[in-house]
């Protein structure tokens, strides 16, 4: 049992979306594995429902309905030089891969379509799908609030050309899985002005808690 939740709520209420971009290639960092491990716990914690279908169990065996898949600061800059030898524009993510710690991308698990879908369509609006995506939010959340809490700065985006398939071929990751966000882990210094730090608009535009909620009251 948490014997401080006052730190819990702190952590919700200080974070924040933070971008950090560079327009060169900067130095790889010593990766901190016990860092990575205590953020990936957070996030095992999520709620779920649903068992994700045995297919996603082959090479991670959990049958939590999310999967997520660690690059050092190493691989991005890697993954970076790889992006643009194949003139891909990457808009941001280049920016960001120039720069992160770390990027874990967080894909979920969908269920076999019924029928196959036109028109762009990746998965049935079916209510086991509803739940794993919001169990992987959930997971999410709870890396991001750790990271917090741990001072480090972090973005969840939605990824850009990492959602396309030929960056899932790169990475591994298998083509069925459905990536919900890229979630980078930045520096906290600037590293002499190599580093822009864009915060997020979001906080001033959401309003108070009684603009998105009501008591219910029958009689």
């Amino acid at each position: 049992m948490n014997d401080d939740p006052l730190k819990t709520l702190d952590a919700i209420r200080q974070r924040r979306t933070i971008k950090a971009i560079s327009h060169e290639l900067l130095p790889p960092k010593s990766t901190d594995k016990a860092l990575i491990e205590t953020l990936l716990e957070a996030a095992h914690w999520g709620p779920y429902h649903y068992p994700c279908s045995l297919e996603y169990r082959s090479t991670l065996s959990s049958e939590v309905p999310w999967r997520f898949y660690v690059l050092d600061s190493q691989t991005c800059r890697k993954l970076a030089v790889k992006l643009n030898e194949m003139n891909i524009n990457t808009g941001k993510v280049g920016g960001m891969l120039n720069c992160c710690d770390y990027l874990i991308m967080s894909t979920w698990c969908p269920q076999a379509m019924k029928q196959p879908q036109a028109n762009g369509i990746l998965f049935d609006g079916s209510i086991i799908n509803m739940e794993h995506i919001a169990a992987t939010g959930a997971a999410i959340q709870n890396l991001l609030l750790a990271a917090t809490a741990l001072g480090q700065k972090n973005y969840w985006g939605s990824g850009g050309v990492l959602r396309q398939a030929f960056a899932f071929e790169l990475l591994g990751i298998a083509v069925e899985e459905i990536l919900l966000g890229a979630l980078f882990i930045f520096p906290s210094d600037d590293e002499g002005g190599k580093i822009q730090y864009v915060s997020g608009k979001k906080p001033a535009q959401r309003g108070t808690t009684t603009d998105a909620c009501r008591w219910v009251t029958l009689p």
